[in-house]
């Protein structure tokens, strides 16, 4: 019988698409939460199935994330494809393309969530065939040794003809419009610094020819046996190009039609068996780098085998179980598939274990190739499969001595089925049982198994099945239940607790309890009541009970840890805003995030306040408890750190470390203050919010706009700070901020206009003393510093928005928010 199969991708390496598209633009935009970001795709050929083309994002240097998102469709040469980013969440800015551009995006995705220092990847039959960035690399880190491509609130463009560069970053291929070129812009036409969008132009002549999938071709039925029958493989192409040359990169013979000369054919290679690799590549011309090559099955050509047992259909597996689990899972069978998942609930974790056995099979007669085979389909990736055979069977698989054939691993990340094939011939006996084990401890979690399509083939003579006989397994009847913590006491010393755990299925022998610590059962007895829940009593704070079940006839052997509670005293919690917070370090520079993250809390009250017990948290998965003590005293600051290591963190000396426990964002996050389910202050940062966005400097709440304890909510009433610290990022933490009000009174001196729209600022004070005028943007930028001696400050150049605007007179100094229209 002739046999064709199309090969499975894991087996070719094609880039024929190299030069189908290429990544023309990307765009960090300066709207409300930093949107639009957008990045653009300039199509060269004609792509019928864009399904094989997509893009994905590497953040920060931290590498490759692939593919994140997959194109649909189909496109013609001279194209433009846009994938965009509008925010999400509290920072969704959603239609600001079209605000912005005027267009609406092809793809609105998360994967493009990037900033002006992340770096691009363009996809296509899951190689990277084009690049816009370094993908390793972070341009803005400290001694970074990567091109310096960084264009936050700003742009890149290619430049014509250029591209595509596959996975090594081309910077002399781009323009860039530097760093903060669009702020303060609302649309591209006004802006001062254009995005150059849909103006590149590609002057190559595009590759006349699409290689199609290989197949192959064995000639007619083959030998049994591996790598011992010819092969030929097939390569089908559409169109015509007369540049190309087309040459072999591996052994055999080339041959069939010739994509210079004839339109849509065929290549062959001749002369190749199974087992062998192939290849073939383009070497001049327009297509110059297209490629295909793969590797023949060892088993291509063998006929197909009969099958002898249907395991999956007339003949049945037999479910046992050695270990029951609290649900009672085991194998089970519907419309030709066997099932099992051990999963016994939340929080559940219990040791199960259940076979599927089949025997007795008569293999005496074999002379070829035996095979158990079926197709395989797992989910959560926890525990392998044991396939096993056995000589002999005594009725239960725990009294059985097995010999494992192959252990079954899931081989997709996704679920998806595969197929296994298990070798039976060469096992030296004449009769043999074979067993499918099922068994997990629960700790890690548990796999969810399916199995379809299961049959003992041969391609000669068949192993016969027997009759078999019902298994029957003596198995521990009881179970344990739910477990349940109680302190005894809740105080800041030692306390002790008891422990309670329930069972089912006991009154039926006599069982052994022991516990490590050593204390008493005072609740229900399983030797003498079906169900009940055992008490234990007097359990040290801090220790976890581990209990030990086991029975006189050795089958019940049963173990539960449980985890010692924290036997705290009940919070005592200040009122709302008596704890603020005041300084937060999200993007540090000379360190990275993992370590140099911070965030500053203010007392604003009379008497120290203790947070120990408190939960600070954001509004998705961050969260943490503070479970040491951490006294803030009376109008002082407290420091939580990413990283307590000053020499490691960039200099910072904390009062608590919250390590994973937290991590915060670049763009848009969320620090909660919470005790006992009270929030005692919330500050939601991010741009959309108008809050600054340095990169190595903190945001700092100015003291002088402090009236009531939702000021801090005020992203106008925040600036980035200006005094370097440690390691040579901005910030003052643990200390009055730059910003602050620490010498003089607020209401010594007026300043109005203000709001302003005439351009002029009067500034009038209690003395004639001269006045250093310094005024900053909400990125921390200074755009005035001047001496005043006649109290008149000219703001004519300043566009409109919100500055900080800092006077100092003498040794005071004071700032003040200023609005200009």
């Amino acid at each position: 019988m002739k046999k064709i199969y199309f090969l499975i991708a894991l087996m070719i390496s094609f880039t024929s698409y190299g030069q189908d598209m290429v990544i023309t633009g990307a765009f960090d935009g300066p709207l409300p939460g930093g949107t639009p970001k957008l990045v653009e795709i300039y199509v060269i050929n004609d792509i019928a199935d864009l399904s094989t083309f997509g893009l994905g994002s590497a953040n920060n240097g931290g590498g490759t994330d692939g593919q994140e998102l997959t194109f649909t469709g189909s496109a013609t040469a001279g194209d433009f494809i846009y994938a965009a980013y509008e925010g999400a969440g509290g920072s969704a800015n959603p239609g600001s393309t079209n605000a912005y551009f005027g267009i609406t995006p092809d793809y609105i995705d998360g994967a493009l969530s990037i900033n002006g220092d992340d770096a691009i990847e363009l996809f296509s039959g899951g190689a990277v065939i084009d690049t816009f960035g370094t993908i390793d690399c972070d341009p803005n880190a400290s001694g970074t040794t990567c091109p310096e491509w960084e264009h936050t609130d700003g742009w890149a463009y290619r430049n014509n003809s250029t591209g595509p560069d596959g996975s090594t970053f081309v910077l002399g291929s781009w323009s860039f419009s530097g760093p903060n070129a669009v702020d303060g812009c609302t649309t591209n036409a006004g802006c001062a610094s254009v995005f150059p969008i849909g103006t590149f132009t590609y002057g190559g002549t595009p590759c006349g020819i699409s290689l199609g999938a290989a197949t192959y071709d064995c000639g007619g039925e083959g030998q049994i046996g591996d790598n011992n029958d010819a092969v030929t493989i097939n390569i089908p192409y559409t169109g015509v190009d007369d540049t190309v040359v087309v040459s072999l990169t591996s052994g055999g013979t080339l041959g069939g039609s010739d994509p210079a000369v004839d339109t849509d054919g065929t290549i062959s290679i001749t002369d190749l068996m199974e087992g062998d690799a192939w290849g073939i590549e383009i070497l001049t011309g327009n297509c110059t780098g297209t490629s295909l090559s793969g590797t023949v099955p060892a088993d291509e050509c063998d006929p197909e085998p009969n099958t002898c047992v249907d395991i999956s259909g007339e003949d049945l597996f037999e479910s046992v179980t050695v270990t029951p689990n609290t649900d009672m899972d085991e194998w089970t069978y519907s419309g030709g598939t066997y099932t099992m998942n051990g999963y016994c609930g939340g929080g559940c974790v219990e040791s199960v274990e259940t076979w599927l056995i089949l025997g007795p099979l008569d293999i005496s007669s074999i002379t070829s190739d035996l095979t158990l085979a079926f197709t395989a389909a797992e989910s959560f990736g926890d525990t392998d499969l044991l396939v096993n055979y056995t000589t002999t069977y005594p009725g239960c698989p725990s009294d059985a001595t097995w010999t494992t054939l192959q252990t079954i691993n899931p081989l997709t990340p996704d679920s998806s089925p595969f197929d296994v094939e298990v070798d039976l011939f060469a096992i030296d006996a004449s009769e043999i049982f074979i067993g499918i084990q099922y068994v997990d401890d629960g700790v890690d979690g548990y796999s969810g198994w399916s199995l379809s399509n299961v049959a003992i083939n041969a391609f000669g003579d068949c192993a016969v099945l027997g009759q078999q006989a019902p298994s029957s397994c003596v198995t521990c009847e009881l179970v344990l239940g739910e477990d349940t913590v109680t302190c005894d006491d809740n105080t800041e010393n030692v306390d002790t607790y008891t422990a309670t755990l329930a069972f089912t299925g006991g009154g039926n022998d006599a069982y052994q309890i022991q516990t490590n610590p050593m204390v008493s059962n005072t609740g229900d007895d399983p030797s003498s009541v079906a169900s009940g829940i055992m008490e234990f009593q007097g359990i040290p704070e801090g220790t976890d009970i581990i209990i030990n079940i086991v029975d006189q006839g050795g089958v019940c052997n049963l173990e539960r840890t449980i985890t010692s509670p924290t036997c705290n005293p009940p919070l005592n919690c200040p009122n709302p805003g008596d704890i603020i917070i005041t300084e937060i370090m999200y993007d540090p520079d000379a360190v990275g995030d993992s370590v140099g993250e911070f965030f500053e809390v203010y007392n604003a009250t009379g008497a120290a306040i203790d947070m120990i017990g408190w939960v600070i948290s954001d509004l998705g998965s961050n969260s943490f408890e503070v479970e040491g003590s951490v006294s803030v005293a009376a109008n002082s600051y407290a420091i939580f750190a990413k990283n307590g290591d000053s020499g490691a963190n960039g200099g910072i000396t904390a009062d608590y470390v919250f390590g994973s426990g937290m991590s915060l964002s670049n763009s848009d996050d969320e620090i909660i203050l919470s005790c006992d389910g009270t929030v005692i202050d919330q500050v939601n940062y991010g741009s959309i919010n108008g809050f600054p966005d340095p990169t190595g400097a903190s945001i700092e709440f100015n003291a002088a706009f402090l009236r009531n304890n939702t000021d801090n909510d005020d992203g106008s009433n925040w600036a980035p700070a200006t005094v370097p610290y440690g390691a040579g990022d901005l910030g003052t933490p643990g200390a009055a901020n730059t910003l602050s009000n620490d010498s003089f009174d607020v209401d010594s001196f007026k300043v109005y206009p203000n709001p302003n729209a005439t351009g002029i600022l009067n500034i009038a004070t209690s003395n004639n003393q001269k006045l250093q005028i310094a005024v900053f943007d909400l990125l921390g930028k200074q755009v005035i510093n001047q001496t005043i001696a006649n109290n008149r400050l000219n703001v004519s150049q300043l566009q409109g928005g919100i500055y900080v605007l800092k006077i100092t007179q003498g040794s005071n100094t004071v700032s003040k928010k200023l609005i200009i229209e």
